[in-house]
């Protein structure tokens, strides 16, 4: 299997529905390349059995009960079979030909990058990017995990080939990002040991800069991806998210938790 476009999920009601069909319509001429694994973290509305319904060749792994965003993204990379992964959230909307670009980006990088692809605003109700507000590189505080955009203009660029340029990346946000397989492994990817919601995506762009490989960014590659201000299909317990920040902090700063 060439690639493996592993979506986690809950409660996402028909946003989920349009994520998927907008990766099969955006990959048609690859479909027999390219695997969708959704991993449903234990959804009550409905969404998933909608899914079962309309999109057959998708393949379904259910929590049985809540594991949150991390565990569920390692779930689904680790029971995919796709050289390269995609990490989607299920609330993305990839413009014609930017998913087959990302799975091209990570073979000509040979596996030994993360690829993150420009990402708009996604309207959801009209289920279209608005372009003119997009999101390119990424960047961290390392003392206190406060993260933003940085923008192409303050980022090295790194040149593979003609019309296949990237831009280093400080940080890495995962509402869309792809690598191998094997990076994927030597990372030890999504750390399963954070819960709920947060800091999934920086935990993971921090090991892959460790290890000595990049996080580089294709501004050629569009996916769009819903911002909102607020939860609204779902909690997310403060207190979750502050563990998750205890956590790194013990990982990355050299510190130890005191029970």
């Amino acid at each position: 299997m060439r690639a493996s476009i592993v979506i986690a999920s809950h409660n996402e009601g028909e946003c989920l529905i349009n994520t998927i069909k907008s990766c099969i319509d955006t990959t048609i001429d690859h479909l027999n390349e390219i695997e969708i694994v959704v991993v449903d973290d234990a959804s009550t509305d409905g969404s998933i059995e909608t899914v079962e319904r309309r999109f057959p060749n998708v393949r379904i792994l259910s929590n049985a009960t809540r594991q949150g965003t991390s565990p569920s993204k390692d779930r689904g990379a680790r029971e995919s079979y796709g050289n390269a992964i995609i990490f989607l959230d299920a609330h993305c909307n990839p413009e014609p030909g930017s998913i087959v670009r990302l799975i091209e980006d990570v073979e000509k990088l040979d596996g030994k990058a993360i690829v993150t692809p420009a990402v708009p605003h996604l309207e959801v109700d009209s289920w279209t990017n608005r372009t003119y507000q997009v999101g390119h590189t990424f960047r961290t505080n390392l003392e206190t995990f406060a993260c933003g955009w940085t923008g192409l203009d303050r980022s090295k660029i790194v040149i593979i080939e003609p019309g296949r340029n990237f831009f280093e990346s400080p940080s890495l946000i995962a509402s869309c990002a792809a690598m191998s397989r094997a990076l994927y492994e030597e990372t030890r990817g999504f750390d399963s040991d954070l819960y709920s919601w947060g800091l999934e995506d920086l935990d993971l762009g921090l090991k892959t800069w460790l290890l000595g490989y990049s996080i580089l960014h294709d501004p050629v590659a569009i996916v769009g991806h819903r911002f909102a201000s607020a939860f609204s299909r779902y909690d997310v317990p403060r207190v979750r998210v502050v563990e998750n920040n205890l956590i790194d902090e013990c990982k990355y700063n050299d510190k130890e938790i005191i029970e």
